[in-house]
C-alpha cells in the first residue's frame, strides 16, 4: 500500500514564483548567442567580378552564417582576414561558413586570386 505524506505533496505554484521562473528562463535564453544568416554572391558586371553587397553588420556575440554564391562562369575564391577562412566556390554553387563574432572590429572578405575584386566588409560593432 502506498501512502502519501501530505507535507510533501505537490502544491500549486504561486504567481510570483511563476513570474520569477519565466524571467529566469528569458535571461538564460538571452545569454546564448544568436545566429544570423546572410547571403552574398559573386557576380560579374562589365567583365568585373564583384560581391553584390558592400558590407554586413553583425551583433557582437552572434554567429554569422555567411553563404557565398558564385554567379560567374569561373571558379572564385574568398578569404576572411584574421579568421583563417579560405574557400573556393564553383560556378553556380554556394559555400556556407560560420563566423563567430566574438570580438568587435572590421573583417575583410576578399579574393586572393582576383586583386581587382572590391572586398566585402563584415562589421562587428562594440
Amino acid at each position: 500500500m502506498l501512502t502519501v505524506n501530505p507535507s510533501r505533496a505537490a502544491r500549486p505554484i504561486g504567481p510570483v514564483a511563476l513570474v520569477a521562473a519565466l524571467v529566469g528562463l528569458v535571461a538564460i535564453a538571452a545569454c546564448g548567442s544568436s545566429t544570423v544568416a546572410r547571403r552574398v554572391a559573386l557576380v560579374e558586371t562589365n567583365g568585373q567580378t564583384r560581391f553584390d553587397a558592400a558590407a554586413i553588420t553583425v551583433t557582437k556575440g552572434a554567429t554569422l552564417k555567411l553563404t557565398v554564391g558564385n554567379r560567374t562562369g569561373t571558379l572564385q575564391d574568398f578569404t576572411v582576414d584574421n579568421l583563417g577562412i579560405d574557400r573556393t566556390v564553383e560556378p553556380d554553387k554556394t559555400v556556407t561558413v560560420d563566423i563567430d563574432a566574438k570580438r568587435s572590429g572590421t573583417y575583410r572578405v576578399y579574393s586572393k586570386s582576383d586583386q581587382s575584386l572590391d572586398p566585402l566588409t563584415i562589421v562587428v560593432p562594440s
